[in-house]
């Protein structure tokens, strides 16, 4: 004990345990006070181990919050917006061209009807681009084909050069047919290297992409999957724009 702790030390019985508590306690914090001082590194640590040991905990609640709400897109939600405009092509005239459409879009479903029920989940999203953007809905902002993708294609055919956008969704699943050439095994061309070989068969296989949840009984989890078509022609240049331009 320090010397000039000595004389307030009172070793009477009858002392009572507040004036023995705040005595000892000051002695302890007068220790304590000479060897941090000496050595502040520990003290330091001693009193950033706390804090650090704190964040770790916050840090591990976070990780399994997100793990238990995972699934589950509750990000803020932002408008869609600075499309440009499409612009009709040189020479048009009207009342004979097809007049530009600045944003199509389209529905990869079982439905060939685009007021088809399934489908009105992509409507409201398109008027709220549309509204977003200042542009009429069902003139600058129109779907354009239901049902297979190549109806998609089909109408680029059609009217090329007067779209500007279109959006695809996938709805349920996306079926396509692939074509790919095998050599037939039955030939009397074995001998031949497969360069030289002439029997050739082609065959077909049907691809299909998932585009919802596979297990979702409960209905707690949402897809929007789709994929985008612009006309080089008629968007502008990003050379040497920013890439959120």
């Amino acid at each position: 004990m320090p010397l000039e702790f000595a004389a307030e030390v009172n070793y009477n019985e009858e002392e009572s345990w507040i004036v023995t508590f705040l005595v000892q306690t000051k002695v302890l914090l007068w220790k304590n006070l000479i060897v941090f001082k000496r050595k502040p590194s520990i003290f330091l640590f001693i009193l950033l181990t706390p804090v650090a040991a704190g964040w770790l905990l916050k840090l591990i609640l976070g990780i399994g919050e997100s793990l238990r709400e995972e699934g589950r897109v509750d990000f803020p939600i932002s408008d869609i917006d600075y499309i440009p405009k499409c612009i009709n092509k040189v020479g048009y005239v009207e009342g004979v061209d097809e007049p530009c459409l600045t944003l199509g879009y389209s529905f990869i479903g079982p439905s060939d009807k685009l007021e088809d029920p399934m489908y009105e989940r992509y409507h409201q999203l398109m008027s709220s681009v549309a509204k977003s953007n200042d542009f009429v809905f069902g003139k600058d902002v129109k779907p354009i084909s239901a049902g297979k993708h190549q109806y998609i294609v089909d109408y680029l055919r059609e009217y090329r050069n007067t779209t500007g956008y279109v959006v695809a969704f996938c709805h349920d699943h996306w079926k396509e047919t692939l074509e790919y050439v095998t050599l037939k095994e039955d030939v009397h061309e074995a001998d031949k290297p497969i360069e030289s070989r002439e029997a050739m068969q082609k065959n077909q296989l049907d691809w299909y992409m998932p585009c919802k949840f596979e297990n979702n009984d409960h209905g707690e989890k949402d897809m929007f999957m789709y994929y985008m078509v612009y006309n080089m022609s008629n968007s502008p240049s990003n050379t040497y724009t920013a890439l959120n331009t």
